[in-house]
């Protein structure tokens, strides 16, 4: 009886943790394998009008692709733009390094640094884009008039609208990095810096040759997801101004989301194997990429 009893309680906890993981594993089935597999199969079809289903197209939609990189400046001005953007980004994680060493050492006002970093995270991305928008049209010009001068909305004119978009992101990726790192330093053993304080180590020294090397991995995380989205990233365009950003102002990201919520069926093919070749390109620089960091980076060995 007593046997009976545990292969009860067993089948019920067997059955409890299959009913637990089957959602998520069926969402990542569909959402995810089965999305990218169709992506897979569309970038070698076509859309047939004439009977309303996708054929086979050989690699035309790739030569179709090479083409248009040639041909339509859109591409370049795209690709310069998410480039642009990760190289700010990658010297920015320096500023946020060195902050999170001041928060770390409970410098002035810390606590009080640590709240304004955190609020970015726990309001909608939305949201404060739409402050930023009321700070950069009606603020600044406001401000501007004050002192006598002229100027219209730092996102409603073309010659500033990328520099402003652009400071919006800084803003709004450096406190999610700076907590992050402050919190990987928090990591650290106090015998270590207190060892340190006792030879003489200065606090730079400390931040070079301790601090760094001991959450470089961290780092190393936020440098290489960077890369990693360097085609995806759409620099938070779509929230200020939808669909209709300028030419000058996108991203690859942007393009990408842009032209999958405006085209038809017959479009699909196209951006499929555009997100394929984006795909191929950007795996090996990752990889690449990270093999340098770990290579070369600071150790604590």
């Amino acid at each position: 009886m007593q046997q009976k009893w545990k292969t009860i309680k067993r089948t019920r906890e067997l059955n409890f943790y299959i009913f637990l993981i089957a959602l998520p594993i069926i969402q990542f089935c569909v959402f995810y394998i089965g999305v990218n597999f169709n992506s897979i199969l569309l970038a070698f079809k076509k859309y047939d009008a004439q009977t309303g289903q996708y054929v086979f197209n050989g690699i035309n939609n790739f030569k179709q692709i090479f083409n248009d990189w040639s041909n339509q400046p859109i591409f370049k001005v795209a690709l310069k733009n998410s480039l642009i953007l990760y190289g700010v980004t990658f010297l920015c994680m320096a500023l946020s390094t060195l902050f999170s060493y001041y928060i770390f050492k409970k410098r002035t006002f810390h606590t009080l640094f640590k709240i304004v970093l955190f609020l970015p995270n726990i309001i909608s991305s939305l949201i404060l884009a739409l402050i930023y928008m009321y700070f950069t049209e009606r603020a600044v010009p406001e401000f501007a008039h004050n002192f006598g001068s002229t100027i219209s909305g730092l996102l409603s004119n073309s010659k500033t609208s990328f520099i402003t978009i652009l400071i919006f992101n800084i803003l709004l990726s450096f406190g999610t990095q700076t907590l992050l790192i402050s919190g990987a330093m928090e990591g650290i053993s106090d015998s270590i810096l207190d060892a340190a304080a006792i030879d003489g180590c200065t606090p730079m020294k400390e931040f070079v040759h301790i601090i760094v090397p001991m959450v470089w991995p961290t780092i190393t995380t936020f440098l290489i997801v960077g890369v990693a989205s360097i085609f995806t990233n759409q620099m938070c365009l779509f929230s200020f101004y939808g669909t209709s950003a300028e030419y000058a102002n996108m991203t690859i990201g942007y393009y990408l989301y842009r032209e999958t919520l405006l085209a038809g069926i017959d479009r699909y093919p196209y951006l499929a194997t555009l997100g394929i070749i984006l795909t191929i390109i950007v795996v090996p620089i990752t990889y690449l990429f990270k093999w340098g960091l770990n290579k070369f980076g600071p150790s604590t060995y």
